[in-house]
């Protein structure tokens, strides 16, 4: 296989991993927040139009559902640990903060390889003590944040 193709090839298995994320994220969080598998979805496009959930990665596009007044980026990958990833971090803060057009709180979830998932916030949630700022974001254990009762947060 020529080096070209193989690239692709592992570009094509990365976005299939990433989107699987984005689902994953979504299921997860409808039932943590609405108590229904399906309140939520990831955009087909990974958040690509903005005219389409307010260019976030998982929106709400049911009716049935009140609106979640969230900005919502879900990133996959990357080898860093979250105490070495800060400029990373920042970037896809940078990156959603001008797309975030309805400026609601931003959540930046990201599953680091072999390490767990984060959530790094715009919104401090009063029941769950963060693992560290870096500079206006909150950094949770998502898994530990999902533990509580959302109408807690």
């Amino acid at each position: 296989m020529s080096s070209k193709k193989l690239q692709q090839k592992k570009q094509s298995t990365s976005k299939s991993k990433g989107n699987s994320f984005e689902r994953e994220v979504a299921k997860t969080l409808s039932i943590w927040i609405y108590k229904d598998p399906n309140a939520l979805r990831r955009h087909p496009t990974s958040g690509a139009e903005k005219n389409f959930g307010n260019g976030a990665d998982i929106a709400n596009f049911n009716p049935d559902f009140p609106n979640l007044n969230v900005f919502i980026e879900v990133k996959r990958g990357y080898k860093d640990d979250i105490f070495n990833a800060r400029k990373q971090i920042l970037e896809w803060y940078n990156v959603a903060k001008p797309k975030n057009t309805q400026n609601y709180p931003i959540w930046i979830i990201w599953k680091i390889l072999n390490r767990g998932i984060i959530i790094a916030s715009t919104q401090q949630f009063q029941s769950i003590t963060p693992l560290f700022l870096i500079d206006d974001l909150f950094i949770y254990d998502f898994k530990e944040l999902i533990k509580i009762p959302y109408e807690n947060i």
